[in-house]
């Protein structure tokens, strides 16, 4: 049996470890928010003096993924002629991925639908900085 000093050790520990985890889990929020940011205004300057409107507004999503459960990020559409394309963040923490981006196209024949990772263990281009089409 444990003594009560190896008990509150423990204890302890435990609380560290879970204040730990929330630091980390926060500085990758802040990591996915910045890069998602840094996505949009990428897309942005390159459809500067095209057709295209750009619309990016900032909205809380709902993340069952993480404890924070909701944070602000970026969402951006695209809009041209009757077409649409919303880029959206939807998670955070996925089997083997980090920072999923969905990227939905609708107004034409067949709507698209596409999922775009900021980190993903499948692919080495992921951890260079570089997001990922799936």
């Amino acid at each position: 049996m444990a003594s009560k000093e190896e008990l509150i050790d423990l204890l302890n520990k435990s609380n560290s470890e879970r204040e730990n985890y929330k630091l980390i889990e926060a500085n990758d929020i802040r990591k996915f928010q910045e890069r998602v940011h840094k996505l949009f205004t990428q897309i942005s300057s390159w459809l500067e003096g095209t057709s295209i409107k750009v619309s990016i507004s900032r909205k809380n999503i709902v993340d069952n993924t993480t404890s924070i459960r909701s944070y602000p990020i970026d969402f951006m559409t695209l809009t041209n002629a009757g077409k649409c394309i919303e880029i959206y963040p939807s998670a955070f923490y996925l089997f083997g991925s980090k920072g999923e981006v969905h990227i939905k196209l609708t107004g034409t024949t067949e709507n698209l639908e596409l999922n775009l990772y900021m980190e993903d263990s499948s692919s080495e281009k992921c951890f260079s900085g570089e997001w990922v089409f799936f």
